[in-house]
Protein backbone atom coordinates (compact mmCIF):
# COMPACT_ATOMS: atom_id res chain seq x y z
CA UNK A 1 0.00 0.00 0.00
CA UNK A 2 1.43 3.36 -1.01
CA UNK A 3 0.85 6.42 1.19
CA UNK A 4 0.59 9.90 -0.30
CA UNK A 5 -0.12 13.27 1.26
CA UNK A 6 -0.58 15.38 -1.86
CA UNK A 7 -3.71 16.96 -3.21
CA UNK A 8 -3.09 17.19 -6.96
CA UNK A 9 -2.36 14.41 -9.44
CA UNK A 10 -0.35 16.75 -11.62
CA UNK A 11 3.39 16.18 -11.71
CA UNK A 12 5.10 19.23 -13.17
CA UNK A 13 8.65 17.92 -12.93
CA UNK A 14 10.36 17.21 -16.21
CA UNK A 15 13.54 15.35 -17.06
CA UNK A 16 13.40 16.31 -20.69
CA UNK A 17 16.97 17.13 -21.79
CA UNK A 18 17.69 20.56 -23.24
CA UNK A 19 17.79 20.68 -26.99
CA UNK A 20 19.65 23.11 -29.21
CA UNK A 21 17.68 22.20 -32.34
CA UNK A 22 14.98 24.50 -33.70
CA UNK A 23 11.67 23.27 -32.30
CA UNK A 24 8.72 22.93 -34.68
CA UNK A 25 5.49 24.04 -33.06
CA UNK A 26 1.89 24.14 -34.37
CA UNK A 27 2.50 27.81 -35.24
CA UNK A 28 5.72 27.15 -37.16
CA UNK A 29 3.94 26.73 -40.48
CA UNK A 30 4.44 30.02 -42.33
CA UNK A 31 1.49 29.42 -44.66
CA UNK A 32 -2.16 30.01 -43.87
CA UNK A 33 -3.86 27.20 -41.98
CA UNK A 34 -7.42 26.58 -40.92
CA UNK A 35 -8.47 25.88 -37.33
CA UNK A 36 -8.82 22.20 -38.30
CA UNK A 37 -5.24 22.17 -39.63
CA UNK A 38 -4.02 23.87 -36.47
CA UNK A 39 -5.80 21.28 -34.28
CA UNK A 40 -4.30 18.37 -36.21
CA UNK A 41 -0.85 19.97 -36.06
CA UNK A 42 -1.26 20.49 -32.31
CA UNK A 43 -2.18 16.84 -31.73
CA UNK A 44 0.76 15.68 -33.86
CA UNK A 45 3.08 18.10 -32.05
CA UNK A 46 2.02 16.83 -28.59
CA UNK A 47 2.27 13.19 -29.67
CA UNK A 48 5.75 13.81 -31.09
CA UNK A 49 6.86 15.54 -27.88
CA UNK A 50 5.66 12.60 -25.77
CA UNK A 51 7.29 10.10 -28.15
CA UNK A 52 10.60 11.94 -27.80
CA UNK A 53 10.44 11.81 -24.01
CA UNK A 54 9.01 8.35 -23.39
CA UNK A 55 9.56 4.92 -24.87
CA UNK A 56 5.92 4.21 -25.67
CA UNK A 57 6.72 0.63 -26.65
CA UNK A 58 7.04 -0.06 -22.90
CA UNK A 59 4.43 0.18 -20.16
CA UNK A 60 4.12 3.40 -18.14
CA UNK A 61 3.05 4.05 -14.56
CA UNK A 62 -0.32 5.63 -13.87
CA UNK A 63 -3.10 6.11 -11.32
CA UNK A 64 -6.60 4.70 -11.81
CA UNK A 65 -9.06 7.45 -10.84
CA UNK A 66 -12.25 5.82 -12.18
CA UNK A 67 -13.40 2.53 -13.68
CA UNK A 68 -16.52 0.83 -15.02
CA UNK A 69 -17.68 -2.29 -16.84
CA UNK A 70 -18.51 -1.79 -20.54
CA UNK A 71 -19.79 -3.95 -23.38
CA UNK A 72 -17.68 -5.07 -26.34
CA UNK A 73 -19.51 -2.59 -28.57
CA UNK A 74 -19.02 0.31 -26.16
CA UNK A 75 -15.31 -0.44 -25.82
CA UNK A 76 -14.91 -0.85 -29.61
CA UNK A 77 -16.71 2.42 -30.34
CA UNK A 78 -14.45 4.29 -27.92
CA UNK A 79 -11.19 2.72 -29.08
CA UNK A 80 -10.55 0.22 -31.86
CA UNK A 81 -12.54 -2.91 -32.74
CA UNK A 82 -9.47 -5.03 -33.61
CA UNK A 83 -7.76 -3.93 -30.40
CA UNK A 84 -10.75 -4.86 -28.22
CA UNK A 85 -11.15 -8.23 -29.97
CA UNK A 86 -7.54 -9.03 -29.09
CA UNK A 87 -8.43 -8.54 -25.40
CA UNK A 88 -11.70 -10.47 -25.34
CA UNK A 89 -10.77 -13.97 -26.47
CA UNK A 90 -12.05 -15.33 -23.16
CA UNK A 91 -15.79 -14.68 -23.30
CA UNK A 92 -16.15 -15.29 -19.56
CA UNK A 93 -14.22 -12.17 -18.59
CA UNK A 94 -15.73 -8.71 -18.22
CA UNK A 95 -14.32 -5.70 -20.04
CA UNK A 96 -13.19 -2.93 -17.72
CA UNK A 97 -12.74 0.64 -18.88
CA UNK A 98 -10.17 2.42 -16.71
CA UNK A 99 -9.70 6.18 -16.59
CA UNK A 100 -6.06 6.79 -15.80
CA UNK A 101 -3.88 9.74 -14.89
CA UNK A 102 -0.46 9.18 -16.50
CA UNK A 103 2.09 11.60 -14.95
CA UNK A 104 3.39 14.24 -17.39
CA UNK A 105 1.35 12.87 -20.32
CA UNK A 106 -1.93 13.75 -18.56
CA UNK A 107 -0.72 17.07 -17.13
CA UNK A 108 -2.57 19.12 -19.77
CA UNK A 109 -5.91 17.37 -19.11
CA UNK A 110 -8.09 19.03 -16.42
CA UNK A 111 -8.17 16.74 -13.41
CA UNK A 112 -9.88 16.74 -10.01
CA UNK A 113 -7.91 16.64 -6.77
CA UNK A 114 -7.21 13.42 -4.88
CA UNK A 115 -9.64 14.58 -2.17
CA UNK A 116 -12.44 15.12 -4.70
CA UNK A 117 -11.91 11.69 -6.29
CA UNK A 118 -11.92 10.07 -2.85
CA UNK A 119 -15.19 11.80 -1.90
CA UNK A 120 -16.81 10.73 -5.19
CA UNK A 121 -15.67 7.12 -4.72
CA UNK A 122 -16.97 7.03 -1.13
CA UNK A 123 -20.30 8.53 -2.22
CA UNK A 124 -20.76 5.88 -4.92
CA UNK A 125 -19.87 3.08 -2.48
CA UNK A 126 -22.26 4.40 0.18
CA UNK A 127 -25.11 4.54 -2.36
CA UNK A 128 -24.31 1.02 -3.54
CA UNK A 129 -24.18 -0.33 0.03
CA UNK A 130 -27.45 1.41 0.91
CA UNK A 131 -29.28 -0.57 -1.76
CA UNK A 132 -28.23 -3.72 0.11
CA UNK A 133 -28.54 -2.63 3.76
CA UNK A 134 -31.46 -0.18 3.48
CA UNK A 135 -32.60 1.22 6.86
CA UNK A 136 -29.46 0.56 8.90
CA UNK A 137 -27.39 2.76 6.61
CA UNK A 138 -29.47 5.83 7.54
CA UNK A 139 -28.91 5.51 11.28
CA UNK A 140 -27.29 8.51 13.06
CA UNK A 141 -23.52 8.39 12.66
CA UNK A 142 -23.64 6.29 9.49
CA UNK A 143 -21.80 7.27 6.30
CA UNK A 144 -25.11 7.41 4.42
CA UNK A 145 -26.48 9.93 6.93
CA UNK A 146 -23.29 12.00 6.68
CA UNK A 147 -23.42 12.19 2.87
CA UNK A 148 -27.16 12.92 2.86
CA UNK A 149 -26.62 15.78 5.32
CA UNK A 150 -23.68 17.25 3.43
CA UNK A 151 -25.13 16.73 -0.06
CA UNK A 152 -28.81 17.71 -0.41
CA UNK A 153 -30.33 16.37 -3.65
CA UNK A 154 -29.53 19.42 -5.80
CA UNK A 155 -25.92 19.61 -4.57
CA UNK A 156 -25.38 15.88 -5.01
CA UNK A 157 -26.50 16.06 -8.65
CA UNK A 158 -24.18 19.02 -9.28
CA UNK A 159 -21.22 17.26 -7.64
CA UNK A 160 -21.68 14.00 -9.56
CA UNK A 161 -22.02 15.83 -12.89
CA UNK A 162 -18.91 17.97 -12.34
CA UNK A 163 -16.85 15.00 -11.14
CA UNK A 164 -17.85 12.77 -14.03
CA UNK A 165 -16.95 15.54 -16.48
CA UNK A 166 -13.45 15.40 -15.00
CA UNK A 167 -13.14 11.64 -14.60
CA UNK A 168 -14.43 10.71 -18.06
CA UNK A 169 -11.93 13.13 -19.65
CA UNK A 170 -8.97 11.04 -18.49
CA UNK A 171 -7.10 8.70 -20.84
CA UNK A 172 -8.91 5.36 -21.25
CA UNK A 173 -7.26 1.97 -20.92
CA UNK A 174 -9.00 -1.38 -21.32
CA UNK A 175 -8.53 -4.70 -19.60
CA UNK A 176 -10.44 -7.90 -18.94
CA UNK A 177 -11.04 -9.63 -15.65
CA UNK A 178 -13.55 -12.03 -14.17
CA UNK A 179 -13.59 -10.03 -10.91
CA UNK A 180 -13.40 -6.37 -9.94
CA UNK A 181 -10.02 -4.62 -9.68
CA UNK A 182 -10.78 -3.28 -6.21
CA UNK A 183 -11.80 0.13 -4.88
CA UNK A 184 -9.75 3.27 -4.32
CA UNK A 185 -7.18 5.13 -6.36
CA UNK A 186 -4.72 2.46 -7.49
CA UNK A 187 -1.34 2.45 -9.10
CA UNK A 188 -1.16 0.66 -12.42
CA UNK A 189 0.90 -0.11 -15.51
CA UNK A 190 -0.52 0.90 -18.89
CA UNK A 191 0.52 0.57 -22.53
CA UNK A 192 -0.66 2.85 -25.33
CA UNK A 193 -2.09 0.93 -28.27
CA UNK A 194 -0.73 3.38 -30.83
CA UNK A 195 2.18 5.76 -30.01
CA UNK A 196 0.67 8.24 -32.48
CA UNK A 197 -2.76 8.14 -30.83
CA UNK A 198 -2.54 8.73 -27.08
CA UNK A 199 -6.27 8.40 -26.43
CA UNK A 200 -6.47 4.75 -25.35
CA UNK A 201 -4.49 1.64 -24.62
CA UNK A 202 -4.20 -1.57 -22.63
CA UNK A 203 -4.33 -1.97 -18.86
CA UNK A 204 -1.27 -4.11 -18.23
CA UNK A 205 -1.45 -4.44 -14.46
CA UNK A 206 -3.56 -3.11 -11.58
CA UNK A 207 -1.35 -2.62 -8.54
CA UNK A 208 -1.80 -1.63 -4.89
CA UNK A 209 -4.20 1.00 -3.62
CA UNK A 210 -2.92 4.39 -2.48
CA UNK A 211 -3.53 5.15 1.19
CA UNK A 212 -4.25 8.88 1.45
CA UNK A 213 -2.90 10.84 4.39
CA UNK A 214 -5.60 13.51 4.64
CA UNK A 215 -5.11 16.26 7.23
CA UNK A 216 -8.80 17.30 7.29
CA UNK A 217 -11.92 15.41 8.34
CA UNK A 218 -14.28 14.03 5.69
CA UNK A 219 -16.83 16.78 6.44
CA UNK A 220 -14.20 19.48 6.01
CA UNK A 221 -12.98 17.92 2.76
CA UNK A 222 -16.55 17.75 1.42
CA UNK A 223 -17.09 21.43 2.18
CA UNK A 224 -13.78 22.35 0.49
CA UNK A 225 -14.69 20.23 -2.55
CA UNK A 226 -18.11 21.90 -2.89
CA UNK A 227 -16.51 25.32 -2.67
CA UNK A 228 -13.73 24.55 -5.16
CA UNK A 229 -16.12 22.95 -7.65
CA UNK A 230 -18.58 25.83 -7.40
CA UNK A 231 -21.43 23.73 -6.00
CA UNK A 232 -24.28 26.12 -5.25
CA UNK A 233 -25.95 26.00 -1.81
CA UNK A 234 -29.17 24.00 -1.81
CA UNK A 235 -31.20 26.94 -0.46
CA UNK A 236 -30.06 29.23 -3.27
CA UNK A 237 -30.85 26.56 -5.86
CA UNK A 238 -34.30 25.99 -4.35
CA UNK A 239 -35.02 29.73 -4.29
CA UNK A 240 -34.00 30.01 -7.93
CA UNK A 241 -36.36 27.21 -8.96
CA UNK A 242 -39.21 28.71 -6.93
CA UNK A 243 -38.64 32.13 -8.54
CA UNK A 244 -38.64 30.56 -12.01
CA UNK A 245 -41.92 28.80 -11.20
CA UNK A 246 -43.53 31.99 -9.90
CA UNK A 247 -42.32 34.04 -12.87
CA UNK A 248 -43.66 31.45 -15.28
CA UNK A 249 -47.06 31.44 -13.56
CA UNK A 250 -47.24 35.24 -13.59
CA UNK A 251 -46.28 35.50 -17.27
CA UNK A 252 -48.88 32.92 -18.27
CA UNK A 253 -51.61 34.72 -16.35
CA UNK A 254 -50.64 38.08 -17.83
CA UNK A 255 -50.80 36.56 -21.29
CA UNK A 256 -54.27 35.17 -20.61
CA UNK A 257 -55.48 38.63 -19.52
CA UNK A 258 -53.99 40.32 -22.58
CA UNK A 259 -55.44 37.82 -25.04
CA UNK A 260 -58.93 37.67 -23.55
CA UNK A 261 -61.83 40.05 -24.24
CA UNK A 262 -62.83 40.40 -20.61
CA UNK A 263 -63.79 43.78 -19.19
CA UNK A 264 -61.26 46.02 -17.46
CA UNK A 265 -62.85 45.33 -14.08
CA UNK A 266 -62.52 41.60 -14.60
CA UNK A 267 -58.88 42.04 -15.69
CA UNK A 268 -58.17 44.04 -12.56
CA UNK A 269 -59.75 41.34 -10.39
CA UNK A 270 -57.69 38.69 -12.14
CA UNK A 271 -54.50 40.68 -11.56
CA UNK A 272 -55.33 40.98 -7.85
CA UNK A 273 -55.94 37.25 -7.68
CA UNK A 274 -52.60 36.64 -9.37
CA UNK A 275 -50.86 38.78 -6.73
CA UNK A 276 -52.49 36.79 -3.92
CA UNK A 277 -51.45 33.48 -5.45
CA UNK A 278 -47.86 34.69 -5.87
CA UNK A 279 -47.74 35.80 -2.22
CA UNK A 280 -48.93 32.36 -1.13
CA UNK A 281 -46.38 30.61 -3.35
CA UNK A 282 -43.58 32.76 -1.90
CA UNK A 283 -44.42 31.49 1.61
CA UNK A 284 -44.03 27.87 0.59
CA UNK A 285 -40.86 26.10 1.88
Amino acid sequence: MTKVAGSSFTNNTSNQPDSRSVEQTPDSNSGEQTFFDYTLNSIKYLNDKVSQKFDLSKSLSGLIIHKRIVSVKQASDRSNETFIKSLTKDKQNKIWEYFVFVPEISDSIPAPTIEQVDIYAQMMKVDSDFKLTSKEAKEPGSMKKLFDDEFPTEQKSQFIKKMENYLLSAIRFYGVSSSGPGNGIRKCKVLFHDPKNLQFGKMVKVEDVIDHDFSLSLKARIRDAKRDLGIKPASAETDKKRKQKNDLYASRLDKMIEESDIEDADASAAAQESQKVQELLARLP
